[in-house]
């Protein structure tokens, strides 16, 4: 008898922890790979999810508008004080006006165009539309 057979059948009439184990009476069995614990290690009883769900394009333009925003936000700011001088204040630029973003954008002149925060808020209503497609996704 072969030694894949005499561990099968010492595994049937064993206790039920090693009943559980489930080997391969056979080795030309490739039908399934092995349930065992050192199989599950492997990667090879891996449960494959029922269903993928896509990202929704609305999400991904919502991260593209925020890129914009950022970079273009960064990009004009950096000209006054340095790239990162006064980041406290100019950090507050990104989302709304206050007077000191007033104030630096007097003082900047420049070929950029002034930075105003539209597209920061399309990339929020768009990600926010982008959220709400991907809860209907995973409701189904």
């Amino acid at each position: 008898m072969e030694p894949f057979q005499l561990a099968a059948q010492a595994c049937r009439k064993a206790a039920p922890p090693c009943g559980k184990l489930a080997l391969r009476a056979d080795p030309g069995d490739n039908d399934r790979p092995p349930a065992t614990a050192w199989g599950r290690a492997q990667g090879m009883t891996m449960n494959e999810p029922k269903e993928t769900f896509s990202t929704p394009l609305a999400t991904k333009l919502g991260f593209g508008l925020w890129a914009i925003s950022i970079v273009w936000w960064f990009v004009y700011y950096a000209q006054y004080g340095g790239a990162f001088g006064l980041m406290e204040l100019k950090l507050a630029c990104i989302s709304w006006p206050t007077k000191e973003c007033y104030f630096f954008q007097q003082q900047i002149r420049s070929p950029i165009p002034r930075y105003v925060p539209a597209f920061w808020y399309a990339g929020m209503l768009a990600f926010a539309v982008g959220l709400y497609q991907t809860w209907q996704q995973r409701r189904k």
